[in-house]
């Protein structure tokens, strides 16, 4: 069903306009007429955790200790060479005795941190609150 079958609509979008706003039904309905529909910024791509692990691995040889705060692989969609616009995602790894100094954040990148790997005593912090991982 398309946005010009729906009763009332019509109306609806008058009043919207008249208050500067515009429901989101009318850019997919412009996508749709115009290029077939809205194209993703990316193609769906799938890393495999040995071949992440082996790079994460092989990073600790090839990065001094000095630099460990920065040992991040960051994954790169392989169609927009480069993060998507809704996601960035990466991967640090730290050596036993590392410790990566602390630091801050923009609320643009304000996300999730989390141990995937571990022996006994791993600590992290977060929001100034330590979390240990058993």
């Amino acid at each position: 069903m398309s946005t010009a079958e729906i009763s009332g609509l019509h109306e609806f979008d008058a009043e919207l306009e008249a208050a500067n706003l515009r429901g989101q039904w009318i850019y997919d309905e412009m996508l749709e007429s115009v290029v077939g529909g809205p194209k993703p910024a990316g193609v769906p791509f799938l890393w495999r955790w040995q071949d992440v692990h082996a790079k994460l691995l092989k990073s600790c040889d090839v990065m001094p200790e000095s630099l460990t705060a920065r040992r991040n692989l960051s994954f790169i969609n392989p169609d927009a060479r480069g993060t998507t616009h809704t996601i960035n995602m990466g991967m640090q790894m730290l050596k036993p005795g590392e410790i990566a100094y602390a630091h801050r954040h923009t609320i643009a990148a304000i996300a999730s941190r989390e141990v995937v790997d571990f022996g006994s005593g791993v600590v992290h912090a977060l929001r100034s609150t330590s979390h240990v991982e058993r």
